[in-house]
């Protein structure tokens, strides 16, 4: 345990969380008034590939095609990574098996997770699909489906028996038949011509190695921040490492016609909010949270959190426009607000969302029982919210997934981690600060405190600070490859330059060149 590491009065000194700033910004392409730049630092910060921001301006079509045409190739080379990094499809049965999951994932966008996304997004995403064929003119198919494939496999929670459930939820007979003959094509290829032994559809996506999420996040205001007035909020995304998505980090910063300019931190081809933050001073983080409730008949979650930063100005707004859209598969979100100097955590699974303020009585209450006899406490406080991969609704609780595993006692350890660190910080957390508090509760390996390759059980790919009230984000990705016991130089997100984005820059103008920052 870390506490038997390092005292949480002397944490946040410690964490080697860094921050660089940029020295220009280098023109990569443009289409009509939109920019790809890559962000250029005195040093060479990342060595699998410089982070990217595309500015996107115009209507909702036009900001659509420039994301394809400029980032088509960036989405190709990622897409086929995540997907490689799930099934081996450097063989021909392997290909074939990638084809099996592709026929059930276009069914479920086509078919469910599409239709809570509302028109004028949908317009965005036609706008992608055809910059992207025209990128990739020989890709076609490609481009019509990435953005559902990426948002279905976004959505999908971690427990596999869950993903199971979820994606094969009313499948057509049609489409599993003809994703079950993939699958006996797949195999007839592995065993000399024989196809009989193939596995079921539902045995098969059982046995595969899904993304698991392990998620942090916090926010800070009042007397626990160094200057009044100021709110901090963090996430960290504990995912699959080494997939390859590292070589295109990117920032996206949109400025829709109809709703609030806002960017978001991620990786190239995948479109929504893995973190993000509006010029109204919101910003949006989420974390999973194993549920038996689960649904694709709602807003797929990366979408959904760009339409509470387009459409909300504070937390009262962000709960309306919440509570107006419905839930998937279980997650925590949270939202903080410059405006409100506060931030609110949504525990969520199909049939719930369950709010949580500052000092939750609720909270306070828990005593849950977790595995082995362990009793799942809370520890809320004033001017503070922080959430891991459980909730404290009982609502939620009764239906989570983790409640004998040890993935419950992680969740546990890494939320009083943030409790503790908070409570006995020694001054009132600044902006370094803040970057470091993220910083420690990425998951780097055995030690939470310490950046110490090779980092064995790391699993840190995204890492994002922000103080909303000054429009300031801080981001860091992973970076390299090999982990363990192999050969290479991964490092996670945590252990990484967290880059400083003012954003009051690119958020200005919405939608004109005028204000734009001086490029190269």
């Amino acid at each position: 345990m870390l506490a038997l590491i390092i005292g949480p009065a002397a944490i946040l000194s410690s964490v080697p969380g860094y921050i660089v700033e940029p020295v220009r910004f280098d023109i990569v392409g443009t289409y009509k008034q939109s920019t790809l730049y890559n962000i250029v630092t005195a040093n060479t910060e990342y060595t699998s590939g410089a982070p990217q921001l595309l500015d996107l301006h115009g209507t909702r079509y036009e900001q659509g095609f420039a994301s394809g045409k400029l980032g088509g190739d960036a989405a190709r080379e990622n897409y086929d990574s995540l997907l490689d990094a799930l099934l081996d499809t450097s063989t021909l049965a392997g290909k074939l098996e990638k084809a099996a999951l592709e026929v059930v994932i276009d069914w479920q966008w086509s078919s469910t997770l599409s239709k809570a996304v509302p028109s004028n997004m949908v317009e965005e995403l036609n706008g992608f699909a055809d910059g992207c064929m025209s990128a990739r003119p020989l890709d076609g198919q490609f481009c019509q489906h990435l953005v559902g494939r990426t948002q279905v496999l976004a959505n999908a929670p971690g427990d596999v028996a869950d993903v199971v459930y979820v994606l094969l939820d009313e499948l057509p007979k049609a489409v599993a038949s003809e994703a079950e003959a993939l699958l006996r094509s797949a195999q007839a290829l592995r065993s000399n011509g024989r196809g009989d032994g193939a596995p079921s559809l539902r045995g098969w996506l059982g046995r595969l190695r899904w993304p698991l999420a392990q998620c942090s996040m916090f926010g800070v205001w009042g007397k626990r921040t160094a200057v009044a007035g100021q709110i901090f909020s963090g996430r960290n995304l504990d995912w699959n490492e080494n997939t390859g998505l590292d070589k295109w980090k990117i920032v996206t910063v949109y400025h829709p016609p109809d709703g609030h300019a806002h960017m978001t931190v991620g990786f190239g081809g995948l479109i929504g909010a893995l973190a993000g933050m509006s010029a109204e001073g919101l910003t949006v983080h989420e974390a999973n949270l194993e549920s038996n409730l689960d649904s694709f008949r709602g807003f797929p979650w990366l979408l959904r959190l760009r339409h509470v930063m387009e459409r909300a100005s504070n937390l009262a707004e962000a709960r309306s426009v919440w509570a107006e859209t419905n839930n998937t598969v279980g997650f925590n979100h949270m939202i903080a607000s410059a405006a409100d100097q506060s931030a609110l955590v949504i525990e969520t699974n199909s049939q719930t969302s369950a709010y949580f303020s500052a000092n939750d009585p609720r909270e306070a209450a828990a005593a849950f029982p977790g595995p082995g006899g362990r009793i799942i406490h809370g520890a809320p406080m004033e001017d503070a919210v922080f959430r891991t991969n459980h909730g404290f609704d009982t609502r939620i609780v009764s239906h989570f997934m983790w409640n004998t595993t040890g993935a419950y006692n992680d969740s546990d350890h890494r939320y009083h981690l943030i409790a503790d660190t908070i409570r006995s910080s020694a001054q009132p957390i600044s902006a370094l600060d803040a970057v470091r508090l993220t910083a420690l509760i990425g998951q780097k390996g055995p030690d939470y405190a310490a950046c110490t390759p090779p980092f064995k059980g790391g699993c840190n790919v995204l890492s994002v600070a922000t103080d909303p009230t000054n429009l300031i984000a801080y981001a860091a990705w992973e970076d390299g490859a090999g982990t363990g016991t192999e050969p290479g130089n991964w490092r996670p997100a945590a252990c990484n330059a967290y880059l400083k984005l003012d954003m009051k820059r690119w958020f200005e103008g919405n939608g004109t060149l005028s204000s734009r920052p001086q490029e190269s």
